[in-house]
Protein backbone atom coordinates (compact mmCIF):
# COMPACT_ATOMS: atom_id res chain seq x y z
CA UNK A 1 0.00 0.00 0.00
CA UNK A 2 1.42 3.18 -0.69
CA UNK A 3 1.21 6.57 2.05
CA UNK A 4 -1.60 8.14 2.71
CA UNK A 5 -1.50 11.57 1.28
CA UNK A 6 -3.93 14.69 1.94
CA UNK A 7 -5.32 13.90 -1.62
CA UNK A 8 -6.42 10.13 -1.01
CA UNK A 9 -8.19 11.09 2.43
CA UNK A 10 -11.79 12.14 1.13
CA UNK A 11 -12.96 12.42 4.53
CA UNK A 12 -10.69 15.45 4.92
CA UNK A 13 -11.31 16.76 2.14
CA UNK A 14 -14.92 17.36 2.51
CA UNK A 15 -14.25 18.74 5.73
CA UNK A 16 -11.32 20.80 4.86
CA UNK A 17 -13.38 21.78 1.51
CA UNK A 18 -17.05 22.02 3.11
CA UNK A 19 -17.10 23.86 6.28
CA UNK A 20 -15.41 26.81 4.81
CA UNK A 21 -17.38 27.61 1.92
CA UNK A 22 -21.24 26.58 4.32
CA UNK A 23 -19.80 29.12 6.57
CA UNK A 24 -18.90 31.89 4.25
CA UNK A 25 -21.92 31.35 2.12
CA UNK A 26 -24.26 31.49 5.34
CA UNK A 27 -22.46 34.67 6.37
CA UNK A 28 -22.83 36.80 3.16
CA UNK A 29 -26.73 35.61 2.98
CA UNK A 30 -26.95 36.55 6.75
CA UNK A 31 -25.55 39.74 6.45
CA UNK A 32 -27.29 40.73 3.19
CA UNK A 33 -31.35 39.73 3.88
CA UNK A 34 -31.49 40.11 8.00
CA UNK A 35 -31.94 43.16 9.72
CA UNK A 36 -32.70 44.04 13.36
CA UNK A 37 -30.80 43.81 16.27
CA UNK A 38 -30.35 40.56 18.52
CA UNK A 39 -32.56 38.50 16.20
CA UNK A 40 -33.86 35.01 16.97
CA UNK A 41 -36.33 32.67 16.12
CA UNK A 42 -38.68 29.89 18.17
CA UNK A 43 -37.56 26.00 18.12
CA UNK A 44 -38.91 23.75 16.00
CA UNK A 45 -40.76 21.22 17.65
CA UNK A 46 -39.28 19.44 21.10
CA UNK A 47 -36.25 20.61 19.86
CA UNK A 48 -33.51 23.28 20.29
CA UNK A 49 -33.21 24.19 17.46
CA UNK A 50 -33.89 27.47 16.41
CA UNK A 51 -34.70 29.19 12.44
CA UNK A 52 -32.07 31.45 13.01
CA UNK A 53 -30.13 33.91 15.57
CA UNK A 54 -27.82 36.78 14.12
CA UNK A 55 -25.83 38.67 16.70
CA UNK A 56 -22.62 40.86 17.20
CA UNK A 57 -21.26 44.08 17.51
CA UNK A 58 -19.27 46.81 15.16
CA UNK A 59 -16.82 49.60 17.00
CA UNK A 60 -14.87 52.42 15.48
CA UNK A 61 -12.31 53.69 17.85
CA UNK A 62 -9.82 56.83 17.15
CA UNK A 63 -6.68 57.22 19.67
CA UNK A 64 -4.05 59.71 20.10
CA UNK A 65 -0.71 59.72 22.17
CA UNK A 66 2.55 61.66 23.10
CA UNK A 67 5.04 61.71 24.76
CA UNK A 68 8.28 63.35 25.89
CA UNK A 69 10.61 60.50 26.28
CA UNK A 70 13.29 59.89 22.94
CA UNK A 71 11.01 56.99 21.49
CA UNK A 72 7.57 56.69 21.43
CA UNK A 73 5.97 53.79 22.22
CA UNK A 74 2.83 54.01 19.65
CA UNK A 75 1.90 55.84 17.14
CA UNK A 76 0.69 59.59 17.94
CA UNK A 77 -2.31 59.13 15.58
CA UNK A 78 -4.37 55.79 15.13
CA UNK A 79 -7.65 54.33 14.07
CA UNK A 80 -9.57 50.88 15.08
CA UNK A 81 -12.29 48.99 13.50
CA UNK A 82 -13.27 45.86 14.76
CA UNK A 83 -16.43 44.02 14.15
CA UNK A 84 -17.66 40.53 15.44
CA UNK A 85 -21.04 38.19 13.87
CA UNK A 86 -22.21 35.34 15.04
CA UNK A 87 -25.72 33.53 13.91
CA UNK A 88 -26.55 30.17 13.84
CA UNK A 89 -29.51 28.97 10.92
CA UNK A 90 -31.02 25.78 12.21
CA UNK A 91 -28.86 24.76 14.55
CA UNK A 92 -25.61 25.56 12.47
CA UNK A 93 -23.59 27.90 14.28
CA UNK A 94 -20.27 30.02 13.08
CA UNK A 95 -19.31 33.33 13.74
CA UNK A 96 -16.90 36.08 11.77
CA UNK A 97 -14.29 38.32 13.25
CA UNK A 98 -12.51 41.74 11.50
CA UNK A 99 -10.00 43.87 12.61
CA UNK A 100 -8.01 46.80 11.26
CA UNK A 101 -5.61 49.04 13.01
CA UNK A 102 -3.39 51.62 11.61
CA UNK A 103 -0.71 51.64 14.22
CA UNK A 104 0.49 48.28 12.46
CA UNK A 105 -0.93 48.64 8.81
CA UNK A 106 -2.21 45.13 9.11
CA UNK A 107 -4.70 43.67 8.45
CA UNK A 108 -6.55 40.45 10.49
CA UNK A 109 -9.54 38.65 9.09
CA UNK A 110 -10.57 35.36 10.64
CA UNK A 111 -12.86 32.84 11.20
CA UNK A 112 -13.38 32.53 15.54
CA UNK A 113 -15.31 28.95 15.60
CA UNK A 114 -17.89 27.27 13.14
CA UNK A 115 -19.84 24.11 14.03
CA UNK A 116 -23.39 22.15 14.40
CA UNK A 117 -25.33 21.55 17.55
CA UNK A 118 -28.77 20.52 17.86
CA UNK A 119 -30.61 17.65 20.22
CA UNK A 120 -34.11 16.09 20.54
CA UNK A 121 -34.78 14.92 24.10
CA UNK A 122 -32.17 12.57 24.74
CA UNK A 123 -30.01 12.97 21.70
CA UNK A 124 -27.43 15.38 20.80
CA UNK A 125 -25.16 16.21 17.78
CA UNK A 126 -23.09 18.55 17.21
CA UNK A 127 -19.99 18.67 13.55
CA UNK A 128 -17.25 21.55 13.39
CA UNK A 129 -15.16 22.55 15.81
CA UNK A 130 -15.92 20.13 18.95
CA UNK A 131 -14.21 19.09 22.18
CA UNK A 132 -15.35 15.76 23.54
CA UNK A 133 -14.31 15.03 27.12
CA UNK A 134 -14.22 11.24 28.10
CA UNK A 135 -11.45 11.02 30.72
CA UNK A 136 -8.74 12.38 32.61
CA UNK A 137 -5.71 10.83 30.75
CA UNK A 138 -7.63 9.86 27.44
CA UNK A 139 -9.96 12.37 25.19
CA UNK A 140 -9.54 15.13 27.88
CA UNK A 141 -10.99 18.13 25.89
CA UNK A 142 -8.83 18.49 23.14
CA UNK A 143 -10.65 20.19 20.18
CA UNK A 144 -11.10 18.39 16.62
CA UNK A 145 -13.00 19.80 13.93
CA UNK A 146 -15.40 16.92 12.96
CA UNK A 147 -18.36 15.78 14.87
CA UNK A 148 -19.74 14.36 17.94
CA UNK A 149 -23.04 12.51 19.15
CA UNK A 150 -24.17 11.82 22.69
CA UNK A 151 -27.06 9.36 23.27
CA UNK A 152 -28.49 9.37 26.78
CA UNK A 153 -31.29 7.27 27.13
CA UNK A 154 -32.57 7.31 30.92
CA UNK A 155 -29.11 5.43 32.59
CA UNK A 156 -27.42 4.84 29.51
CA UNK A 157 -24.92 6.59 28.01
CA UNK A 158 -22.88 6.54 24.29
CA UNK A 159 -20.72 8.95 23.08
CA UNK A 160 -18.26 9.25 20.26
CA UNK A 161 -16.61 11.40 18.39
CA UNK A 162 -14.20 12.02 15.16
CA UNK A 163 -12.57 14.84 13.85
CA UNK A 164 -8.64 15.90 12.71
CA UNK A 165 -7.06 17.84 15.70
CA UNK A 166 -3.89 18.86 13.75
CA UNK A 167 -3.55 19.93 10.18
CA UNK A 168 -0.59 19.57 8.52
CA UNK A 169 2.54 22.08 8.78
CA UNK A 170 5.37 21.52 6.11
CA UNK A 171 8.78 22.85 6.40
CA UNK A 172 9.88 26.35 6.23
CA UNK A 173 12.76 26.10 4.20
CA UNK A 174 15.49 28.62 5.01
CA UNK A 175 13.94 30.52 7.89
CA UNK A 176 12.47 27.45 10.29
CA UNK A 177 10.12 30.05 11.88
CA UNK A 178 7.59 27.46 12.23
CA UNK A 179 7.55 23.84 13.49
CA UNK A 180 6.02 21.14 10.88
CA UNK A 181 3.74 18.91 12.12
CA UNK A 182 1.51 15.74 10.47
CA UNK A 183 -1.91 15.91 10.03
CA UNK A 184 -3.47 14.12 13.00
CA UNK A 185 -6.79 12.15 13.93
CA UNK A 186 -8.61 11.13 16.52
CA UNK A 187 -11.62 8.89 16.98
CA UNK A 188 -12.64 8.59 20.76
CA UNK A 189 -15.77 6.94 22.22
CA UNK A 190 -17.51 6.11 25.61
CA UNK A 191 -20.25 4.12 26.65
CA UNK A 192 -21.30 4.28 30.30
CA UNK A 193 -24.43 3.31 32.88
CA UNK A 194 -25.36 5.43 35.82
CA UNK A 195 -25.88 8.67 37.01
CA UNK A 196 -22.95 11.10 37.03
CA UNK A 197 -23.66 12.58 40.58
CA UNK A 198 -23.98 9.14 42.09
CA UNK A 199 -22.65 5.38 41.20
CA UNK A 200 -21.98 4.98 37.55
CA UNK A 201 -19.77 2.76 35.82
CA UNK A 202 -17.43 3.75 32.09
CA UNK A 203 -15.53 2.22 28.86
CA UNK A 204 -14.65 4.91 26.90
CA UNK A 205 -11.48 4.35 24.38
CA UNK A 206 -9.39 6.31 21.65
CA UNK A 207 -7.29 6.02 18.75
CA UNK A 208 -5.47 8.79 16.76
CA UNK A 209 -2.77 8.32 14.60
CA UNK A 210 -0.88 10.71 11.94
CA UNK A 211 -0.98 10.46 8.55
CA UNK A 212 2.45 10.11 7.30
CA UNK A 213 2.87 11.28 3.99
CA UNK A 214 0.66 14.75 4.85
CA UNK A 215 4.16 16.63 5.20
CA UNK A 216 6.75 17.26 2.53
CA UNK A 217 10.59 16.24 3.61
CA UNK A 218 13.54 18.42 1.72
CA UNK A 219 14.86 16.13 -0.70
CA UNK A 220 18.37 17.91 0.09
CA UNK A 221 19.12 17.00 3.75
CA UNK A 222 20.96 20.59 4.00
CA UNK A 223 17.72 22.35 3.10
CA UNK A 224 16.45 21.20 6.55
CA UNK A 225 15.56 24.41 8.92
CA UNK A 226 18.47 24.15 11.20
CA UNK A 227 17.53 24.00 14.76
CA UNK A 228 14.33 22.07 13.88
CA UNK A 229 13.67 18.64 14.97
CA UNK A 230 11.98 16.20 12.52
CA UNK A 231 9.24 14.82 13.40
CA UNK A 232 7.58 11.37 13.58
CA UNK A 233 4.25 10.06 12.81
CA UNK A 234 2.54 8.99 15.74
CA UNK A 235 -0.15 6.27 16.82
CA UNK A 236 -1.89 5.80 19.63
CA UNK A 237 -4.59 3.26 21.06
CA UNK A 238 -5.86 3.96 24.64
CA UNK A 239 -8.62 2.21 27.36
CA UNK A 240 -10.48 3.57 30.27
CA UNK A 241 -12.28 2.05 32.38
CA UNK A 242 -13.72 4.32 35.23
CA UNK A 243 -16.52 4.03 38.61
CA UNK A 244 -17.53 5.92 41.41
CA UNK A 245 -19.92 4.62 44.07
CA UNK A 246 -22.34 6.74 45.95
CA UNK A 247 -23.80 5.59 49.43
CA UNK A 248 -25.81 6.49 52.14
CA UNK A 249 -27.46 9.21 49.63
CA UNK A 250 -24.28 10.67 48.81
CA UNK A 251 -22.62 11.14 51.91
CA UNK A 252 -19.91 8.76 51.05
CA UNK A 253 -18.72 8.51 47.49
CA UNK A 254 -15.44 6.28 46.06
CA UNK A 255 -14.22 6.43 42.61
CA UNK A 256 -11.30 5.55 40.24
CA UNK A 257 -10.53 5.79 36.77
CA UNK A 258 -6.95 4.36 34.67
CA UNK A 259 -6.18 4.96 31.33
CA UNK A 260 -3.88 2.07 29.15
CA UNK A 261 -1.71 3.37 26.75
CA UNK A 262 -0.32 1.75 23.75
CA UNK A 263 1.95 4.54 21.90
CA UNK A 264 4.27 4.19 19.31
CA UNK A 265 5.87 7.40 18.40
CA UNK A 266 7.12 6.15 14.92
CA UNK A 267 5.05 4.36 12.58
CA UNK A 268 7.47 3.94 9.90
CA UNK A 269 9.35 1.68 12.62
CA UNK A 270 9.51 -2.08 11.65
CA UNK A 271 6.48 -4.06 13.18
CA UNK A 272 6.84 -7.17 16.02
CA UNK A 273 4.64 -10.38 15.91
CA UNK A 274 1.68 -10.25 18.13
CA UNK A 275 0.21 -13.33 17.29
CA UNK A 276 1.10 -15.28 20.67
CA UNK A 277 0.10 -11.88 22.06
CA UNK A 278 -3.27 -13.21 23.15
CA UNK A 279 -5.19 -9.69 21.65
CA UNK A 280 -7.78 -10.25 18.81
CA UNK A 281 -7.21 -9.79 15.53
CA UNK A 282 -9.24 -7.47 14.83
CA UNK A 283 -7.05 -4.89 17.72
CA UNK A 284 -3.71 -5.93 16.06
CA UNK A 285 -5.18 -5.00 12.69
CA UNK A 286 -6.08 -1.38 13.89
CA UNK A 287 -2.98 -1.00 15.97
CA UNK A 288 -0.19 -3.04 15.17
CA UNK A 289 2.58 -3.20 17.44
CA UNK A 290 6.01 -1.56 16.28
CA UNK A 291 9.49 -1.02 17.90
CA UNK A 292 8.93 2.17 19.17
CA UNK A 293 5.39 0.84 20.80
CA UNK A 294 5.58 1.69 24.43
CA UNK A 295 2.95 0.71 27.05
CA UNK A 296 2.33 2.36 29.95
CA UNK A 297 -0.79 4.16 31.95
CA UNK A 298 -2.04 6.78 34.79
CA UNK A 299 -4.55 6.89 36.78
CA UNK A 300 -6.21 8.52 39.45
CA UNK A 301 -8.96 7.34 42.72
CA UNK A 302 -11.04 9.54 44.97
CA UNK A 303 -12.77 9.32 48.23
CA UNK A 304 -15.23 11.97 49.72
CA UNK A 305 -16.78 12.64 53.09
CA UNK A 306 -19.34 14.54 53.74
CA UNK A 307 -21.61 14.35 56.90
CA UNK A 308 -22.66 18.04 57.98
CA UNK A 309 -20.67 20.40 58.66
CA UNK A 310 -17.65 18.00 58.25
CA UNK A 311 -16.44 17.45 54.34
CA UNK A 312 -13.24 15.35 53.43
CA UNK A 313 -11.97 14.50 49.63
CA UNK A 314 -8.68 12.32 49.80
CA UNK A 315 -7.28 12.18 45.65
CA UNK A 316 -4.21 10.18 44.35
CA UNK A 317 -2.96 10.16 41.43
CA UNK A 318 -0.13 8.52 39.34
CA UNK A 319 1.03 9.03 36.01
CA UNK A 320 3.85 6.34 34.63
CA UNK A 321 6.86 7.34 33.18
CA UNK A 322 6.65 6.95 29.50
CA UNK A 323 3.11 7.50 29.40
CA UNK A 324 1.63 9.69 26.55
CA UNK A 325 -2.00 10.15 25.28
CA UNK A 326 -2.97 11.80 21.61
CA UNK A 327 -5.81 12.81 23.48
CA UNK A 328 -3.73 15.40 25.62
CA UNK A 329 -1.82 18.14 24.31
CA UNK A 330 0.54 18.47 26.72
CA UNK A 331 1.12 16.16 29.99
CA UNK A 332 3.80 15.36 32.31
CA UNK A 333 4.90 11.68 33.27
CA UNK A 334 6.59 10.26 36.16
CA UNK A 335 4.41 12.18 38.74
CA UNK A 336 2.66 10.98 41.85
CA UNK A 337 0.26 13.33 43.98
CA UNK A 338 -1.55 12.88 46.85
CA UNK A 339 -4.38 15.71 47.82
CA UNK A 340 -6.38 15.57 51.30
CA UNK A 341 -9.10 18.83 51.42
CA UNK A 342 -10.97 19.10 54.46
CA UNK A 343 -13.70 21.54 55.04
CA UNK A 344 -15.54 22.27 58.52
CA UNK A 345 -18.55 24.63 58.74
CA UNK A 346 -19.79 25.77 62.15
CA UNK A 347 -22.84 28.08 63.54
CA UNK A 348 -24.46 28.27 60.30
CA UNK A 349 -21.80 28.86 58.07
CA UNK A 350 -20.47 31.68 60.17
CA UNK A 351 -17.34 29.85 60.87
CA UNK A 352 -15.31 28.32 57.68
CA UNK A 353 -12.08 26.09 58.03
CA UNK A 354 -10.75 25.00 54.70
CA UNK A 355 -7.40 23.31 54.24
CA UNK A 356 -5.48 21.69 51.48
CA UNK A 357 -2.82 19.29 51.93
CA UNK A 358 -0.81 18.25 48.32
CA UNK A 359 2.22 16.11 48.45
CA UNK A 360 3.40 15.00 45.37
CA UNK A 361 6.95 13.83 43.69
CA UNK A 362 8.74 12.63 40.62
CA UNK A 363 11.66 9.60 40.10
CA UNK A 364 8.78 6.94 40.74
CA UNK A 365 11.01 4.15 38.96
CA UNK A 366 13.85 4.98 41.46
CA UNK A 367 16.01 5.47 38.34
CA UNK A 368 17.10 9.21 37.83
CA UNK A 369 19.89 11.10 39.11
CA UNK A 370 17.68 13.13 41.34
CA UNK A 371 13.90 12.85 42.96
CA UNK A 372 11.99 16.31 43.08
CA UNK A 373 9.80 16.15 45.86
CA UNK A 374 7.11 18.80 46.67
CA UNK A 375 4.65 19.75 49.80
CA UNK A 376 2.11 22.35 49.06
CA UNK A 377 0.07 23.18 51.79
CA UNK A 378 -2.69 25.93 52.86
CA UNK A 379 -4.98 26.85 55.47
CA UNK A 380 -8.02 29.47 55.20
CA UNK A 381 -10.49 30.63 57.57
CA UNK A 382 -13.62 32.63 57.45
CA UNK A 383 -15.29 33.94 61.07
CA UNK A 384 -18.82 36.31 60.34
CA UNK A 385 -18.36 37.34 63.40
CA UNK A 386 -21.21 40.19 62.93
CA UNK A 387 -23.89 41.47 60.30
CA UNK A 388 -21.70 43.72 59.26
CA UNK A 389 -17.81 43.03 60.54
CA UNK A 390 -16.07 39.58 59.43
CA UNK A 391 -12.09 38.44 59.73
CA UNK A 392 -10.55 36.48 56.93
CA UNK A 393 -7.23 34.60 57.28
CA UNK A 394 -4.86 32.15 55.46
CA UNK A 395 -1.70 30.38 56.12
CA UNK A 396 0.63 28.70 53.02
CA UNK A 397 3.82 26.87 52.69
CA UNK A 398 5.44 25.67 49.97
CA UNK A 399 8.67 23.24 50.10
CA UNK A 400 10.28 21.88 46.81
CA UNK A 401 12.99 20.02 47.45
CA UNK A 402 15.60 18.17 45.02
CA UNK A 403 17.38 15.12 46.50
CA UNK A 404 19.88 13.11 44.77
CA UNK A 405 19.46 9.39 44.83
CA UNK A 406 21.59 6.33 46.62
CA UNK A 407 23.47 5.82 42.63
CA UNK A 408 23.48 9.35 42.05
CA UNK A 409 27.60 10.92 41.54
CA UNK A 410 28.88 13.28 44.57
CA UNK A 411 27.13 16.28 42.67
CA UNK A 412 25.97 18.72 45.64
CA UNK A 413 24.62 20.67 43.05
CA UNK A 414 21.58 17.86 42.74
CA UNK A 415 20.52 18.64 46.32
CA UNK A 416 18.29 22.04 46.51
CA UNK A 417 15.60 23.58 48.61
CA UNK A 418 13.04 26.00 48.12
CA UNK A 419 10.61 26.98 50.95
CA UNK A 420 8.24 29.90 51.25
CA UNK A 421 5.45 30.85 54.05
CA UNK A 422 2.45 33.28 53.80
CA UNK A 423 0.69 34.62 56.32
CA UNK A 424 -2.26 37.11 55.15
CA UNK A 425 -4.89 38.92 57.22
CA UNK A 426 -8.53 40.05 55.87
CA UNK A 427 -10.55 42.45 57.85
CA UNK A 428 -13.92 43.46 56.20
CA UNK A 429 -16.53 46.20 57.44
CA UNK A 430 -19.81 47.21 55.55
CA UNK A 431 -22.26 49.30 57.24
CA UNK A 432 -25.66 50.70 56.01
CA UNK A 433 -27.01 53.52 56.78
CA UNK A 434 -30.52 54.56 54.83
CA UNK A 435 -29.80 54.46 51.17
CA UNK A 436 -25.97 55.61 51.80
CA UNK A 437 -23.00 52.20 52.38
CA UNK A 438 -19.87 52.42 53.68
CA UNK A 439 -17.39 49.54 53.42
CA UNK A 440 -13.94 49.39 54.96
CA UNK A 441 -11.51 46.57 53.49
CA UNK A 442 -8.10 46.04 54.79
CA UNK A 443 -5.41 43.21 53.92
CA UNK A 444 -1.64 42.40 55.06
CA UNK A 445 0.12 39.87 53.78
CA UNK A 446 3.87 38.40 55.13
CA UNK A 447 5.73 36.04 52.91
CA UNK A 448 9.19 34.50 53.47
CA UNK A 449 11.22 32.70 51.17
CA UNK A 450 14.52 30.59 51.63
CA UNK A 451 16.30 28.57 49.50
CA UNK A 452 19.56 26.23 49.97
CA UNK A 453 22.18 26.03 47.01
CA UNK A 454 24.80 23.88 47.57
CA UNK A 455 28.19 23.37 45.39
CA UNK A 456 31.82 22.12 45.50
CA UNK A 457 33.04 25.30 46.73
CA UNK A 458 30.40 26.18 49.66
CA UNK A 459 26.44 26.10 50.33
CA UNK A 460 24.70 29.32 48.80
CA UNK A 461 22.03 30.36 51.04
CA UNK A 462 19.19 33.24 49.84
CA UNK A 463 16.12 34.80 51.06
CA UNK A 464 13.62 37.27 51.25
CA UNK A 465 10.97 38.70 52.86
CA UNK A 466 8.31 41.20 52.26
CA UNK A 467 4.90 42.59 54.28
CA UNK A 468 2.34 44.23 52.21
CA UNK A 469 -0.58 45.46 53.66
CA UNK A 470 -3.60 47.39 51.71
CA UNK A 471 -6.31 49.45 52.68
CA UNK A 472 -9.69 50.42 50.74
CA UNK A 473 -12.45 52.40 51.93
CA UNK A 474 -15.40 53.04 49.39
CA UNK A 475 -18.98 55.24 50.09
CA UNK A 476 -21.94 54.59 47.84
CA UNK A 477 -25.02 57.09 47.50
CA UNK A 478 -28.24 57.25 46.70
CA UNK A 479 -27.68 59.76 44.02
CA UNK A 480 -25.44 57.78 42.10
CA UNK A 481 -22.42 59.27 43.71
CA UNK A 482 -19.44 57.02 44.59
CA UNK A 483 -15.71 57.33 46.32
CA UNK A 484 -13.44 55.21 46.64
CA UNK A 485 -9.81 55.33 48.21
CA UNK A 486 -6.93 53.03 48.80
CA UNK A 487 -3.69 53.02 50.44
CA UNK A 488 -1.11 50.11 49.40
CA UNK A 489 2.30 49.67 50.93
CA UNK A 490 5.24 47.10 50.36
CA UNK A 491 8.14 46.64 52.61
CA UNK A 492 11.21 43.94 52.27
CA UNK A 493 14.39 42.52 52.09
CA UNK A 494 16.39 40.75 49.73
CA UNK A 495 20.12 39.55 49.27
CA UNK A 496 21.40 42.21 51.62
CA UNK A 497 18.85 44.86 49.39
CA UNK A 498 16.07 46.77 50.91
CA UNK A 499 13.26 47.88 48.91
CA UNK A 500 10.08 49.96 49.93
CA UNK A 501 7.10 51.00 47.81
CA UNK A 502 3.65 52.58 48.73
CA UNK A 503 0.77 54.64 46.68
CA UNK A 504 -2.47 56.38 47.36
CA UNK A 505 -5.28 56.14 44.74
CA UNK A 506 -8.58 58.34 44.38
CA UNK A 507 -11.32 57.69 42.75
CA UNK A 508 -15.37 59.15 42.23
CA UNK A 509 -18.22 58.01 39.84
CA UNK A 510 -21.54 59.45 38.95
CA UNK A 511 -24.62 58.62 36.67
CA UNK A 512 -26.77 60.76 34.72
CA UNK A 513 -29.62 61.41 32.97
CA UNK A 514 -30.87 58.21 34.44
CA UNK A 515 -27.74 56.25 34.05
CA UNK A 516 -27.49 57.13 30.52
CA UNK A 517 -24.27 58.73 31.15
CA UNK A 518 -21.52 57.67 33.69
CA UNK A 519 -18.49 59.74 34.37
CA UNK A 520 -15.49 57.99 36.45
CA UNK A 521 -12.50 60.12 37.36
CA UNK A 522 -8.99 58.47 39.34
CA UNK A 523 -5.98 59.70 40.09
CA UNK A 524 -2.82 58.05 42.26
CA UNK A 525 0.57 58.61 43.18
CA UNK A 526 3.48 56.16 44.19
CA UNK A 527 6.81 55.94 45.14
CA UNK A 528 9.31 53.31 45.33
CA UNK A 529 12.78 53.06 46.63
CA UNK A 530 15.67 50.42 46.42
CA UNK A 531 18.79 50.32 48.24
CA UNK A 532 21.20 47.50 47.26
CA UNK A 533 24.77 47.08 48.88
CA UNK A 534 28.12 47.92 47.85
CA UNK A 535 31.67 46.99 48.54
CA UNK A 536 32.90 49.98 49.05
CA UNK A 537 30.68 51.67 52.37
CA UNK A 538 26.96 52.86 52.15
CA UNK A 539 24.20 51.04 50.18
CA UNK A 540 23.23 53.21 46.82
CA UNK A 541 19.51 53.94 46.89
CA UNK A 542 17.05 54.66 43.73
CA UNK A 543 14.01 56.39 44.34
CA UNK A 544 11.24 57.40 41.66
CA UNK A 545 8.19 58.67 42.26
CA UNK A 546 4.94 58.40 39.86
CA UNK A 547 1.61 60.32 39.26
CA UNK A 548 -1.26 58.97 37.10
CA UNK A 549 -4.56 60.28 36.36
CA UNK A 550 -7.59 58.60 33.98
CA UNK A 551 -11.27 60.37 33.24
CA UNK A 552 -13.46 57.83 31.63
CA UNK A 553 -17.16 59.00 30.07
CA UNK A 554 -19.70 56.24 28.87
CA UNK A 555 -23.04 57.81 27.31
CA UNK A 556 -25.53 55.03 26.13
CA UNK A 557 -26.90 56.68 23.01
CA UNK A 558 -29.44 54.10 22.70
CA UNK A 559 -29.99 50.71 23.71
CA UNK A 560 -27.73 49.48 20.80
CA UNK A 561 -24.87 52.44 20.89
CA UNK A 562 -22.73 53.67 23.06
CA UNK A 563 -20.08 56.08 22.69
CA UNK A 564 -17.22 56.05 25.58
CA UNK A 565 -14.37 58.68 25.93
CA UNK A 566 -11.09 57.73 28.14
CA UNK A 567 -8.32 60.22 28.72
CA UNK A 568 -5.20 59.23 30.82
CA UNK A 569 -2.15 60.32 31.82
CA UNK A 570 0.98 59.78 33.80
CA UNK A 571 4.24 61.06 34.81
CA UNK A 572 7.09 59.75 36.62
CA UNK A 573 9.97 61.69 38.32
CA UNK A 574 13.51 60.06 38.97
CA UNK A 575 14.61 61.58 42.32
CA UNK A 576 17.97 59.52 42.79
CA UNK A 577 19.21 57.35 40.24
CA UNK A 578 16.21 55.69 38.66
CA UNK A 579 15.21 55.72 35.38
CA UNK A 580 14.53 59.14 33.28
CA UNK A 581 11.87 61.40 34.09
CA UNK A 582 8.76 61.02 31.18
CA UNK A 583 5.54 61.95 30.93
CA UNK A 584 2.72 60.85 28.70
CA UNK A 585 -1.16 61.08 27.58
CA UNK A 586 -3.63 59.14 25.76
CA UNK A 587 -6.75 59.89 24.70
CA UNK A 588 -9.18 57.20 23.31
CA UNK A 589 -12.73 57.89 21.57
CA UNK A 590 -15.13 54.89 20.97
CA UNK A 591 -18.28 53.91 19.05
CA UNK A 592 -20.16 50.78 19.67
CA UNK A 593 -23.16 49.86 17.71
CA UNK A 594 -24.62 46.02 19.09
CA UNK A 595 -27.03 44.07 17.11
Amino acid sequence: MGKETWGNNPVSAVVRVAIPVLAGTISLFLIAVLPGAGVAQGTFGDTNVRLYTLSGNVSLQGHGYTTNRSVNRREPLGALTTANLSYSVLGFRSGLSFRYSTDDSRLRQSMNEIGFSGSWRWISVAAGDVSPNHSRFGMSGTRIRGGEIRLSPGLLRFEAGVGQANRAVDFETGTGLRQPSFERWIYATKIGYGSTSGSYFNLSGLYGRDIAGSIRFPDDPDLMPPGIPVPSPAENLSLTPDFQVSLFNRAFRLGAETTFSAFSRDTRSPALDASDSGAPGWIIDLFRPRVSTRVSFAGQAHTELNIDPFQLRVGYERIQPGFESIGQRQMRDDQQLWTFQPRLYLFGNRFSIDSSVRIGRDNLLGNRLFTQKRQDISLNTRTQITGSFSLGAGFSLFDNRTEATSDSPDVPELSQRQLSRMFQLQPVLMLFSGNISHSIAMAGVYQQLDARLPSNYQERNSGSSTITSMLTYTLGLPSGLSLNSSLNGLWGEAAGSDFTAYGITLGSGFSFFDRSLTLNLSGGYSQNSFTRPTMEGPGITTTSRQVNGNIMASYRITTTNSLRLNLRSMSNFADTGGPPAFSEFDVRLQYQHNF
